[in-house]
This record gives structure tokens, C-alpha cells and sequence, in this order.
């Protein structure tokens, strides 16, 4: 059995799915399983990538095959978004075809909700779909048109029903695919992960009342409420590690921080590559993790890597009681969960963990433990098991037919 991995997204820096598609790979290939990843983008720039982002080059089991430009790029993008992404669907049909006709044994895997949808009919060869959040509900949630939303919607059903089996990253999503897709089967749930080895912290020199938190800054992060909580515990620092220097984002949380007279206490480190997280990460006593319940992707869809990594290096975790973070942490164990929304309550789990140097440090090793449920090469024999599976139920179709 070999894989075939269809990733039309660009890997970039900025983007969690960059590191968990890049580690996932990695993972399948340390298992032993051979595959294809079918990019748009140039196989020298996405083995120069790889080895900035996660510390090492593409796996060698793997081939790359880049079948032209993708759909982001630049200009063509802007002005035609349809007609790229169009022309980008048909190189990879016309390679799956070709493929397929001398490869019955491979399994097509994707995480593209487009991808899942254009896979043709005449490919015979089982697909798996590994979908994060209906993102139908998603962008209505973000104000986006109804049009955008149904298109959206249209190819969500048509990707979960077209493939042989859905993989979905939390609980709460996998108990909802029959109501949202129409399947009968209820998907398997195979969570993120974390490489335990890059992120074990060597030594610590934890400076007190320091928090850290790793992280993109959409409003469903929950920054502006961390900030606020920040303010009322005079004693707590803050590091920030996410987003993109100038951008919106960044803009108002800085100005956020500067209207609350916090500035002092919080520093802003922009997005930093996995190997570099050591040095900030040493010096934290906590992380943070302050998700927005009001929006469904927080409460029921994400399973973040943040989560994972924080676990990894050892460091609490002070989190929104939510179902999703719920499905991995549990309150006193490895955690400080604090009601959502309330800046009371996280301001409250900050000032009473960063007291408690005990607490911290028993928290700390049951959060090393934890991560040992984690790891890449556990997500990567699920997906295997999941490959068989699909993999044996086509075949015996074939031979009844």
C-alpha cells in the first residue's frame, strides 16, 4: 500500500496546517509506508521549506510531484480565483487518472475539502478525507456572503460522501457528520500531534509570573480577553509568539495592549520557527490558551497544535472550558480550565498558578505525560489503520461486483 497525499495548499510559516501536513508526512514515512505528495508548488521550495519550518528536509521515501502553480498565486489569484484553482483541479485529476491505471493498491488522502470533492469518479482507488471544521459554518460565523457559504457547503457534502472514509480531529465534529454530511459512518477521529523531541526543553530558567502563549491572533483566540486578564494580575509577563508583524491583527492587539497600559509586560515575538520556541518557552512558567467559545470552531472543531506543544515542553496549561480542550486536558490534572469569557475567571487561574510553585511543577510533569498520547507516529498508525481498512472494504466490493 502507498499513499497519495494531495495538498493544494501553500506551506507556509504563518499557518498551523503547514506544520501538521509537513509532520504528518514525516510520521507515515518514519512508519514505513511510501507515498506521493501531490503539490502545486516546486519541490526545491518545498524542501527548502520543510527544513525551515520543522528542522529537516522532505522524507526520501516520499516523491514529490508538483503538478504547476497554484491557486494563491499572487496576481492570477486576485482577479481570477475560479479559473486558477480550475486549472489546478484539472492537472490533478488528469494526474490521478494516470496514476490510478497503474496503481490499484494506493490510497488518495487529502485534508482539502476541494481536493475530496474533485477526486473523479473514474479514479478507483479509496479516498480519505480529513476534514477540521465545517468551514461552511465556519466563514458564515466570519460574515462571509451567502454565496461564499454555499459553495462552501456544497463542496463540504460532496467531498465527505465522495470519499470512503472521513477523518475529523475532535469528538464533537465526529458526532455531528451524520446531521452535516448525510453519511452513515461515523468518521474516524485521529487528533493533532506533537514531535515530543523538538520541543523537550533542555533546562529551564522560568522567570516568575512569565506566561506564554503560541498562536495565530484571529478574534477566536481569545488575545483581547488574555490581555484584559493580564491587566488585573500586575505580577504576570507575557510572551506572544503568532502572527504576521503589521498585519490587522497585530495592529489592534498591540493597540489593545497599549490602551490597557500593559505594554511593558507583554512582548510581541511574531510567528517563530518550531527550533526557535526553546529559548522563549524556557523562561515561561504557563501557557495560554484563551479560546473564544462564542465561536463553534473554538468550542467544538480545533484541535491545536498549541495545545500539544505546550504539553510537550511541560508547561500548564490555563485554558477555556470548552468541549474541545476538554476532549484533551482535564481541570487540576494538566490544566487550569477558567469559564469562557470571563476575564475574572482566567485573570483568577492566572494569580493562583503562578503562586503556587508546587502546583506548577506537579501540573508540569503530568503535562509531559500527556503529550506521550500525542506524537505524530501515533497520529500516523491511526491513519495507517484507517488506509488498511478503507483499502480492504474497496477490494472486497471489487471482487462482489
Amino acid at each position: 500500500m502507498q499513499l497519495v497525499y494531495l495538498s493544494p495548499e501553500k506551506i507556509t510559516p504563518d499557518r498551523a496546517p503547514s506544520y501538521q501536513i509537513l509532520h504528518t508526512v514525516q510520521a507515515l514515512a518514519a512508519a514505513g509506508v511510501p507515498g506521493l505528495f501531490v503539490t502545486p508548488w516546486p519541490a526545491t521550495r518545498l524542501q527548502r521549506t520543510c527544513r525551515e519550518l520543522i528542522g529537516i528536509g522532505f522524507p526520501d521515501a516520499w516523491r514529490i510531484v508538483s503538478v504547476g502553480p497554484g491557486p494563491d498565486l499572487p496576481i492570477l489569484s486576485r482577479r481570477w480565483p475560479n479559473q486558477v484553482w480550475t486549472g489546478l483541479s484539472a492537472r490533478i485529476q488528469r494526474f490521478l487518472l494516470d496514476f490510478a491505471s497503474h496503481n490499484a493498491d494506493a490510497v488518495v488522502y487529502t485534508r482539502s475539502r476541494r481536493m475530496a470533492a474533485a477526486v473523479p469518479e473514474e479514479v478507483h482507488l479509496p479516498v480519505i478525507f480529513e476534514y477540521h471544521e465545517p468551514e461552511s459554518i465556519v466563514k458564515k460565523e466570519e460574515g462571509h456572503d451567502q454565496r461564499t457559504v454555499q459553495r462552501i457547503r456544497d463542496e463540504e457534502l460532496c467531498g465527505a460522501r465522495r470519499a470512503d472514509a472521513l477523518v475529523t480531529v475532535t469528538e464533537c465534529h465526529a458526532r455531528q457528520a451524520k446531521q452535516l454530511y448525510g453519511i452513515e459512518a461515523k468518521p474516524y477521529v485521529i487528533r493533532n500531534g506533537v514531535d515530543t523531541s523538538v520541543f523537550q526543553l533542555p533546562s529551564r530558567q522560568c522567570v516568575p509570573g512569565r506566561l506564554l502563549y503560541i498562536g495565530s491572533l484571529q478574534a477566536w483566540k481569545g488575545l483581547d480577553l488574555l490581555a484584559r486578564a493580564v491587566a488585573r494580575v500586575p505580577q504576570a509577563t507575557l510572551h506572544v509568539c503568532g502572527g504576521v508583524r503589521q498585519s490587522q491583527a497585530w495592529r489592534v492587539f498591540a493597540g489593545r495592549c497599549q490602551a490597557l497600559g500593559i505594554q511593558e509586560r507583554v512582548e510581541m515575538l511574531g510567528t517563530l520557527p518550531q527550533t526557535e520556541l526553546h529559548r522563549v518557552a524556557a523562561t515561561a512558567v504557563a501557557s495560554v490558551l484563551p479560546i473564544d467559545g462564542r465561536y463553534r470552531i473554538a468550542r467544538e472543531y480545533t484541535s491545536p497544535l498549541k495545545l500539544f506543544e505546550y504539553l510537550a515542553l511541560g508547561l500548564p496549561v490555563i485554558a477555556t472550558d470548552l468541549p474541545s480542550v476538554r476532549e484533551i486536558v482535564a481541570h487540576d490534572r494538566e490544566a487550569s480550565l477558567f469559564q469562557d469569557g470571563s476575564e475574572a475567571a482566567l485573570a483568577h487561574s492566572i494569580n493562583e498558578l503562578i503562586a503556587d510553585p508546587r502546583r506548577i511543577a506537579d501540573m508540569s510533569q503530568r503535562a509531559l505525560d500527556a503529550s506521550g498520547r500525542y506524537t505524530w507516529n501515533h497520529r500516523a498508525r491511526q491513519i495507517i489503520e484507517v488506509a488498511r481498512q478503507v483499502s480492504l472494504t474497496r477490494g472486497s466490493r471489487a471482487e462482489a461486483a
